[in-house]
């Protein structure tokens, strides 16, 4: 067996996997599974917080660290839900985990992240506002506030902007050089 080298992954995009297609650590164990890039590392649905021990759809490799997402509303039972994030490199994360590809394509390629964000107001942005908490004092709604953006329609459109932002390059960054 080849050697796998630690968090090789970890920057890696995420993987979409069916948990159920999933090669089980034991029969014993519906939780634990063989990492589908490695094959010697282990998934092991994690669970959100001690609070609610719902469990994550986001996961890793216990070895390369190669990020998952698990396609399945539910494990054994058990509902999946989606973290929340709690400043902008995880809302980052957690948009490239939910959105599909066409989405994401559609705010790489967008002229201008101001107008994309204010298109998608109220289909993502919404979805921003009601699922993150932003109406109430969830995580990202605490550091929007303390970056002085106050009002969940903004801090949806601060997300997407800064989103937009992050995965386009400006025009002035796309030209050639003289």
């Amino acid at each position: 067996m080849a050697k796998v080298e630690t968090a090789a992954n970890i920057a890696k995009p995420f993987l979409r996997v069916k948990h159920a297609d999933l090669k089980r650590l034991t029969d014993a164990s519906p939780f634990r599974s063989w990492c589908p890039v490695c094959d010697q590392g282990v998934l092991l649905v994690r669970r959100l917080d001690f609070g609610t021990l719902g469990l994550s759809k986001i996961d890793n490799c216990s070895l390369c660290a190669q990020r998952v997402i698990y396609e399945e509303d539910e494990i054994a039972g058990e509902k999946l839900a989606m973290p929340l994030p709690t400043n902008m490199g995880e809302a980052f994360l957690a948009l490239d985990a939910m959105l599909v590809q066409e989405d994401k394509d559609y705010l790489r390629k967008a002229e201008n992240a101001d107008d994309a964000a204010v298109h998608l107001h109220h289909s993502l942005g919404r979805h921003l506002r009601n699922e993150w908490g932003l109406w109430t004092d969830s995580p990202i709604a605490q550091y929007l506030k303390a970056l002085g953006v106050d009002h969940p329609d903004d801090m949806s459109h601060h997300i997407l902007v800064a989103y937009c932002r992050e995965n386009v390059r400006s025009r002035f960054e796309r030209e050639e050089p003289l």
